[in-house]
This record gives C-alpha cells, sequence and structure tokens, in this order.
C-alpha cells in the first residue's frame, strides 16, 4: 500500500512522454517463505518488474557488498 508523493512528467507529449511516480510505502504483505530473518529473500520472492509496453524483466545476478562499520 502506497501514499502518492508526486509524480513528474517527463519527455514530449505524443513522442515517449512518461510520468515518473514517487510513493511512500506504508503496508506491504508477503508469504512467511519469502521472510528470511528479518529480511525478504530476493530469490525466493522471484519479483517481475513491468518495463514499458509489452515488456517485463527479473531480477538477472545478485550479489552482495559488505557496509563499512562504523
Amino acid at each position: 500500500e502506497c501514499i502518492l508523493e508526486g509524480s513528474l512528467e517527463v519527455g514530449t507529449p505524443g513522442a515517449g512522454a512518461a510520468t515518473v511516480v514517487v510513493g511512500r510505502v506504508v503496508q506491504f504483505h508477503l508469504h512467511s517463505s519469502v521472510y528470511r530473518e528479518g529480511h525478504v529473500d530476493p530469490k525466493a520472492l522471484d519479483p517481475l518488474a513491468r518495463l514499458a509496453g509489452f515488456s517485463y524483466a527479473r531480477l538477472g545476478q545478485i550479489f552482495d557488498i559488505p557496509r563499512k562499520k562504523g
């Protein structure tokens, strides 16, 4: 569940214009099978992203970058 924070029209109308939408997540629901050790497991979630037109995408390579402490 999101609250609309704002939107921005970009591009030229009729020539590839798009709307960038910014929302604030206030509630989400997920199955317990994708929630592990206090985090969402992206491999178990297997998310699907909507692109433009008829195009969609799935996650590709997943890797970690350790954060510096301090």
